[in-house]
């Protein structure tokens, strides 16, 4: 991890698998709105545990900082979504989500106490759309704040970042890049200033990508972790 400011040092949380088979453990109620599967991700950088409420329910209860839930079915909807402190009364972030039937999301909870973020993520993805079986496909969340655009560079070993492209480009504080499809292998991966292969905000030796699969990493500004 290098940087030359505290607070603009990234770390990695986690490339996670989005084909992964999100099991459900519940049910919603009997509007006929069908059912949506949601799992939690605490990326926040100053709560260790966090509760997640659609409405007054609580779905998701004490979720450690870097954990990811198994995931839960509710009916299908427009929530408005709550999130405190675990244990807490107050509502430190709300916000409303539609969550659709027959979908999977992984709710990313991420910021300072002060100033939560929530992104639901999509993940439905058809693995038969990748065109080779030796290819996966991947994208990159932002979940930072003050670390302004990133590239992300998915390279060999001892790849030169100056004579190599990005794989992903200009990836903004709490944007959700495109897919890409690239082939499996390990990879080294490292994240720079847009524009600026010399500026590396993070730099991971090794990342194993399987075939088959479409993965998400997760990009956070928590300082002193790096987690794969």
């Amino acid at each position: 991890m290098i940087s030359a400011f505290t607070t603009r040092r990234l770390a990695l949380m986690a490339a996670f698998a989005s084909s992964l088979i999100l099991a459900a453990c519940g049910s919603g109620g009997g509007s006929g709105n069908g059912s949506t599967t949601v799992r939690a991700l605490n990326l926040t950088t100053d709560l260790p545990t966090i509760d997640i409420y659609t409405g007054d329910t609580k779905q998701f209860s004490a979720v450690a900082a870097d954990a990811v839930t198994p995931s839960t079915s509710i009916e299908a909807n427009t929530y408005t979504m709550n999130v405190k402190s675990a244990g807490d009364g107050a509502t430190l972030l709300t916000g409303s989500y539609s969550l659709t039937k027959d979908a999977h999301y992984t709710a990313v909870v991420w910021g300072r106490q002060t100033a939560l973020r929530l992104t639901t993520l999509p993940e439905d993805e058809d693995t038969a759309n990748i065109t080779s079986s030796g290819n996966l496909r991947i994208r990159m969340f932002n979940a930072t704040v003050d670390t302004g655009a990133v590239d992300v560079y998915l390279t060999t070993a001892a790849a030169d970042l100056g004579e190599s492209t990005a794989t992903q480009s200009a990836v903004t504080s709490g944007a959700l890049s495109g897919f890409r499809e690239i082939s499996s292998n390990t990879y080294r991966l490292r994240v720079t200033g847009s524009g600026d292969p010399t500026d590396v905000r993070l730099d991971i030796p090794s990342v194993t990508l399987s075939a088959q699969k479409y993965y998400t990493i997760v990009l956070t500004s928590e300082i002193g972790r790096a987690h794969v």
